[in-house]
């Protein structure tokens, strides 16, 4: 109490740098945590969130003997002093669903292969353990060295961008050094700060193979290795891209490094690239993959190409527009749309791909921070979009395959949060959609509209672009070699 009251005084010129200290150096008072508003990686109860649904979250666990899983808190895994205290000051206060089993099985050292939706926690659940693991080893050499030990690969830039601001929290006040990757920056100033050393990278697959061909990086290190959003990669057409990785001179082994993936989906694409990669592996499923969470609240209306506009305004004035999040087909109409609702007075960004990294970064941050209420964007970035701020989300433009129609409501309602999704349906255009749309309804338990139902009728389909895993109730199995086959012919 003494110190704590010495601290206060001499810290009452300036209120952050008191505030700062007390963060490190806390009081006995007992004070509830608070929780940061960035990408779904840490909650607590309240705050807006559904929390207790987070028990209810279908998880299963496949392989030989996997660790126990966290439980509640972070402090079972064991984690170092300065990590602990980094996600103090980050903070982190309790794992999500996905953390709570990946964490364990890479501080245990083996590979794993995670299909855990958008928005889960899955870039702390691998960042945070391999921090923790090459702190540990205390074998650093060479700090001027490009050589990294931990390279983490990325399907494209605004996704390494996030991976890499995850990464940074955890490595403040350590040896580390950590360097990002991509495009959107120059080359030269890359390789400078390579040259300065380099032990965890995070990389694009176009950019990283720049430097490889220039000989401006070493994989000889790398013992930990991850493909992030690798279904996104895959479906990029980047899978040459992998095997060369994979086949770079000096690059260790499959068994001679750890190696993680995560997906959001789980096709035969990444199933046939795990076999490949993966060694004595654990598989961690989150919830069911490609399915809608029931605590977004769907609605869907028919509507003519020609009425969108009013009808979005209508909805806009209804209730309050402020994390609304608007995707468009085309590019060309973005732009088009969001100056319309600035002329109605709703404050209004828009993102797509033709605009450059540090435009969509200042809009996103807009809209993050509550700058700006309404964000429009094309369907091309919207798994590149991490944040809780997504009240509502409306498909001003249906999207063409139901798999992509989760992924865009999957970002309101995260990781516990109740969330709102609104849709557009044109029959003349989205007619094909209507089979998918009832059975995401229906698995959800909400209801379907006469005219969706209607459509169903007349274009009965099949779900053919879902990849969906068994619903399962949340266990932990182990698996013999003979089962694992067994599943993959189903």
């Amino acid at each position: 109490m003494r110190y704590n009251f010495l601290l206060r005084l001499s810290c009452l010129i300036d209120k952050t740098k008191l505030q700062r200290a007390l963060s490190i150096y806390p009081t006995n008072r007992s004070r509830e945590p608070y929780v940061s508003t960035d990408a779904a990686t840490s909650f607590r109860p309240g705050n807006g969130g559904n929390f207790n649904k987070l028990d209810e979250v279908p998880v299963r666990v496949c392989g030989r003997n996997p660790p126990a899983s966290l439980g509640y808190t972070f402090l079972r895994a064991g984690l170092r002093k300065d990590v602990l205290m980094n996600m103090r000051k980050a903070e982190y206060t309790w794992p999500t669903p996905i953390q709570r089993y990946a964490i364990p099985v890479v501080l245990a050292g083996r590979d794993l292969l995670v299909c855990a939706q958008t928005g889960s926690g899955k870039k702390a659940a691998f960042v945070l353990p391999l921090i923790n693991r090459l702190l540990s080893l205390d074998i650093l050499e060479d700090e001027s060295a490009p050589n990294p030990y931990i390279l983490i690969v990325a399907p494209v830039q605004d996704i390494a961008h996030q991976i890499y601001s995850v990464a940074r929290k955890f490595i403040r006040g350590t040896p580390l050094r950590m360097c990002l990757i991509c495009g959107g920056t120059s080359m030269g100033y890359q390789q400078r700060l390579l040259d300065e050393g380099c032990h965890v990278m995070v990389a694009t697959l176009s950019r990283l193979h720049q430097f490889l061909s220039r000989g401006s990086i070493s994989l000889r290190n790398v013992k930990y290795l991850v493909l992030d959003d690798v279904d996104r990669i895959l479906n990029m057409g980047f899978r040459p891209a992998i095997d060369q990785l994979l086949s770079v001179e000096h690059m260790p082994p499959n068994k001679a490094r750890q190696t993680l993936m995560f997906s959001a989906s789980f096709p035969l694409t990444v199933q046939e690239l795990a076999a490949k990669l993966l060694h004595d592996h654990i598989s961690v499923f989150v919830s069911v993959v490609g399915s809608a969470a029931a605590d977004i609240e769907q609605i869907i209306y028919e509507v003519e190409q020609l009425r969108k506009r009013a009808m979005l305004e209508e909805i806009l004035r209804e209730d309050d527009a402020s994390g609304t999040l608007i995707f468009v087909k085309m590019k060309r109409n973005v732009d088009r749309l969001a100056i319309e609702l600035e002329k109605q007075h709703f404050t209004t960004v828009s993102v797509h791909g033709d605009r450059p990294h540090h435009e969509r970064e200042e809009a996103i941050s807009d809209f993050r921070n509550g700058r700006k209420d309404v964000l429009i964007a094309t369907s091309v970035i919207s798994r590149d979009l991490d944040f809780r701020s997504v009240r509502h989300v409306i498909n001003y433009d249906m999207p063409t395959t139901i798999g992509e129609y989760v992924q865009r409501i999957g970002l309101t309602g995260r990781v516990g949060s109740k969330g709102r999704a609104t849709s557009f349906y044109d029959p003349c255009v989205d007619h094909r959609m209507a089979t998918y749309l009832m059975q995401v309804l229906n698995e959800t338990g909400q209801a379907v509209p006469n005219f969706l139902d209607a459509a169903a009728n007349m274009h009965a389909g099949r779900w053919e672009d879902l990849n969906f895993i068994e619903n399962v109730e949340v266990s932990v199995v182990a698996l013999t070699p003979a089962d694992e086959k067994q599943m993959d012919r189903t």
